[in-house]
């Protein structure tokens, strides 16, 4: 499977899992800003990526540069990163006004931390 296929069923799995929290979550599809969009009391957009390593790098400088546009605007930007070492899957999210860089398995938020950060900002 190829890094975009990889990318696609992470992403809709992501909306999936969010939707089921009772989060509301538009899908922007492939475009230049960003996969996702969480709205619930506060708008948060998310770039999803897949990584196979426990370390995951930016590949795009620009499309980081745009994202950093929004932190800017006073927007809320988050990578989910889904880390897949062996068999085993770990979805990750990084804050992107203070994420440490690059983005490992063992920083960032839970999924389970991002959803209840969601819910509490309602």
């Amino acid at each position: 499977m190829h890094n975009h296929e990889n990318g696609t069923r992470f992403e809709t799995t992501l909306k999936r899992i969010l939707n089921d929290n009772n989060l509301t979550t538009l899908n922007l599809g492939y475009n230049e800003t960003a996969d996702l969009v969480v709205i619930n009391g506060k708008a948060r957009l998310i770039e999803c990526k897949v990584s196979h390593k426990p370390i995951w790098y930016r590949k795009n400088p620009s499309q980081y540069e745009r994202l950093m546009q929004f932190v800017k605007r006073g927007l809320s930007v988050f990578i989910a990163i889904q880390f897949v070492i062996g068999h085993k899957a770990t979805v990750k999210l990084f804050y992107l006004k203070d994420a440490p860089y690059p983005y490992s398995i063992d920083g960032g938020y839970s999924l389970e931390d991002f959803i209840r950060h969601c819910k509490e900002r309602n």
